[in-house]
């Protein structure tokens, strides 16, 4: 944060919707230097991304979690119970695809955003 201060970057008093951390304003944008994203302010009024991203953000924890339990799952299974390894294998690859296509969604929505 102090190199962003350094490069003539101004401290906002508005913190990041994902992370909690401060947001810093740099060249008209606003972005997160922990998270390394731009945050887009809806009609000037700094509340930080639509309403509509928070479900989401929400869905996108939930769903992380969700990985992480079939991750931890998958670790202590042993070798002869192939058939929960493919369960659990199958799973994960479903929840890998619903995460991925989640952040593209929520990109999209973003740059929708940015435009107006």
């Amino acid at each position: 944060m102090a190199e962003l201060l350094k490069k003539g970057a101004k401290m906002l008093p508005e913190i990041c919707p994902i992370c909690k951390s401060p947001l810093f304003e740099q060249n008209g944008k606003t972005w997160c230097p922990n998270c390394k994203r731009e945050v887009i302010f809806l009609k000037k009024e700094r509340k930080g991304y639509s309403k509509d991203l928070g479900v989401f953000f929400s869905l996108k924890k939930n769903l992380l979690g969700k990985i992480s339990s079939y991750s931890d799952l998958l670790s202590k299974l042993g070798e002869e119970e192939k058939e929960e390894i493919r369960e659990t294998l199958n799973i994960l690859n479903l929840q890998l695809s619903l995460f991925k296509k989640l952040i593209e969604i929520m990109d999209s929505i973003t740059l929708k955003e940015e435009k107006q």
